[in-house]
């Protein structure tokens, strides 16, 4: 994402999307051993990367001596005085001063957020640390005023429900909308958003309401993490599950059911849940947290062609117990399966099937 913002990237034939190219890239870094890899997902990308302090060093000399990052020390003043397009600096004292495109401060608790960011225009990605202090009356509103920003990261703990301005989801450029706290979103087509987003991640949201309006706007999305939190009253048909199939770009879903009082969060299924669990075509990971799912109702998601990860836990708690019978032609491509196997009495299956898997993990997790 830092790439794509710095404007690093060009498109290429065989990638679909600027992301792609950039991990392309640094798939070949790692295959030159200049780049070492910590940690991979189940589904074999990337996702912790360190480089080597005798190469850190290189790259920072180097940096230096072309003008291509100023490595900034203690003294504020000398940000003002010795500007540059890019700045390793950590005191955010004068910041409102410079000409920013990227400010990656993931760690930073800005005590005054919502005036300040409106002062960077120029801005096209930004992290920072969120958290009740710093946002005493939700998510800042100002944020959505930035013309050219791709990308919203906000990390830390929020108590409470963080209200997301919709005008966020009208910003002309928006790829990626990452929060460590689950936001709560108008209806978009209440609010008067008709137009398609560029929006591609969406984590995460939660009792968001999906309508024939909402998937036409977000029918870019390629990552979605949606929480559903109920009492044991609420109907699940009202979230009206059942057309995300129509989010046809999408390639990762994540939902969690979430039943919360003042003391804990628990992940339990509705067992009246009336969801009938048509997925998009194209999703490659899946995953189905304390949501109910009959074991007899698995081809629905083995069918899916392009499925390559695949987690289902807490999913049947106090339900009757089932059987599994897997099939031929099913799960072609799967590589990770991880199940709590709720309720499940009997598996049966033939060597034949799950011909991709490379894990499997079953258990609580």
């Amino acid at each position: 994402m830092l790439w794509v913002a710095e404007g690093f990237l060009k498109p290429g034939d065989q990638y679909r999307c600027l992301e792609d190219v950039a991990e392309g890239y640094l798939e070949d870094l790692v295959n030159r051993n200049m780049i070492l890899v910590r940690e991979k997902g189940p589904d074999g990308k990337l996702i912790t990367v360190g480089i080597h302090d005798l190469l850190r060093e290189i790259c920072t000399t180097k940096s230096e001596e072309e003008g291509f990052l100023h490595h900034a020390s203690n003294a504020g003043r000398e940000v003002v005085a010795n500007p540059k397009r890019r700045l390793s600096y950590h005191f955010p004292q004068f910041f409102q001063e410079l000409r920013l495109s990227v400010l990656d401060s993931p760690g930073v608790t800005w005590t005054n957020f919502s005036n300040e960011i409106s002062r960077f225009i120029n801005l096209r990605y930004s992290a920072f640390a969120l958290n009740n202090m710093s946002f005493p009356n939700g998510f800042p509103a100002s944020i959505s005023k930035l013309p050219n920003l791709q990308t919203i990261i906000a990390h830390g703990i929020y108590h409470g429900i963080l209200q997301l301005p919709y005008e966020i989801l009208r910003m002309p450029k928006l790829r990626h909308l990452i929060t460590s706290q689950t936001c709560y979103i108008s209806n978009l087509s209440d609010v008067g958003m008709v137009s398609e987003s560029d929006l591609k991640t969406l984590d995460s949201v939660i009792n968001f309401t999906f309508t024939e309006e909402t998937i036409k706007i977000l029918a870019k999305l390629e990552k979605l993490i949606l929480v559903i939190a109920k009492n044991w009253s609420d109907n699940w048909d009202d979230y009206n599950l059942n057309i995300l199939f129509r989010l046809r770009n999408l390639e990762e879903l994540q939902v969690f059911s979430r039943f919360d009082n003042d003391f804990y969060v628990r992940y339990t299924p509705n067992l009246s849940l009336s969801w009938s669990f048509a997925f998009p075509i194209g999703l490659k990971k899946l995953t189905l947290r304390g949501v109910r799912l009959l074991w007899k109702n698995m081809t629905i998601i083995g069918s899916l062609p392009n499925l390559q990860v695949f987690e289902m836990v807490e999913n049947g708690m106090n339900g009757f117990p089932e059987s599994w019978t897997t099939v031929e032609g099913q799960f072609l491509q799967l590589k990770y399966f991880c199940s709590s196997l709720d309720n499940l009495m009997k598996w049966e299956a033939e060597k034949d099937h799950f011909p991709s898997l490379e894990r499997l993990i079953l258990g609580n997790s």
